[in-house]
C-alpha cells in the first residue's frame, strides 16, 4: 500500500503521488541518500550539525538529540531511515514520539513491510518521576487495517505536515509536553517537532496514532 509521499527529484521537491494533495514536503525534508546515521544514532546527523559549516541553528539542539535519542533507545527502536532503506521504495515509514513532563513517553511506529503492509508498533516507556510510573508497560504490534491506513493517510495529507518546518517556533517550556514526527519514504526524510501544540499538524497527526494503539489515556497535553 503507497502512503501520501512525494518523490524527490534532485534538489527539486516534487508533488506527492497521484490521488494525494498537492502538499509538498517542506524544504528541512532531507533526500534519503543524504541522510547518514552514524553508528549509536538515531536521528540523521544534518538535523544537529546543521546543512553546512555556517549552519548554526540546527534542527536538534544538544538537549533535543540526547533526550529524543533516550526516548528511542529505552525503546528498542532502530532509526527511521534504517526503516526507509531497508523498506519498498514507497512505503510510508511513520513515527510519533510524545515526551509528556508528568506522563510515561511514548514511541509509536507505523512501518510498511515489503509486501506493502503497514505495522504498528507502540510502547509506552515506564519512569520513575511521573504520574503513571507504577502502571506496566502496554506494548501494541499489529497490522493496521485497510481503513486505518486510509484515516492516516488522510490525516497526512489533511495537516500537510510534511510541508511544515522542522524547528518549533515557540520556545519550550518546564511543563508540558514534546511532540515530534519522523517521516521517511524511500526518497526523503523528515522531523518536525513542537512544544505542547494545542491544534495544528502536528497534533492532529500524533492524535491520530495515540488512537490507532487503542491506549485510555486520561490526559493528552
Amino acid at each position: 500500500m503507497k502512503g501520501p509521499f512525494p518523490k524527490l527529484g534532485g534538489a527539486a521537491l516534487l508533488l506527492l503521488a497521484a490521488g494525494c494533495a498537492d502538499a509538498e514536503w517542506s524544504d528541512d525534508a532531507i533526500p534519503l541518500a543524504e541522510a547518514t546515521v552514524e553508528g549509536g544514532e538515531f536521528f540523521p546527523e544534518r538535523l544537529y550539525r546543521g546543512r553546512d559549516t555556517y549552519d548554526r541553528n540546527p534542527v536538534l539542539d544538544e538537549f533535543s538529540r540526547g533526550y529524543y535519542s533516550a526516548a528511542l533507545s529505552d525503546a528498542d527502536e532502530r532509526p527511521l531511515v534504517a526503516l526507509a532503506k531497508a523498506g519498498p521504495a514507497d512505503g510510508l515509514q511513520l513515527r510519533f514520539i510524545w515526551l509528556p513532563s508528568f506522563h510515561n513517553p511514548a514511541v509509536i511506529t507505523v512501518s510498511t513491510t515489503t509486501q506493502g503492509q503497514r505495522r504498528l508498533v507502540a510502547k509506552r516507556i515506564l519512569t520513575p518521576w511521573t504520574e503513571d510510573a507504577a502502571k506496566p508497560d502496554i506494548p501494541v504490534n499489529r497490522m493496521l487495517t485497510d481503513e486505518e491506513s486510509a484515516r492516516l493517510d488522510q490525516v497526512i495529507e489533511r495537516s500537510q505536515v510534511l510541508s511544515q518546518p522542522a524547528r518549533d517556533p515557540r520556545a519550550s517550556g518546564l511543563d508540558g509536553s514534546r511532540w515530534v514526527v519522523e517521516a521517511a519514504d524511500g526518497e526523503a526524510y523528515h522531523l518536525v517537532t513542537r512544544w505542547s501544540p494545542e491544534d495544528g499538524p502536528v497534533r492532529e497527526v500524533g492524535t491520530v496514532m495515540i488512537g490507532l494503539t487503542g491506549w485510555k489515556l486520561e490526559e493528552i497535553y
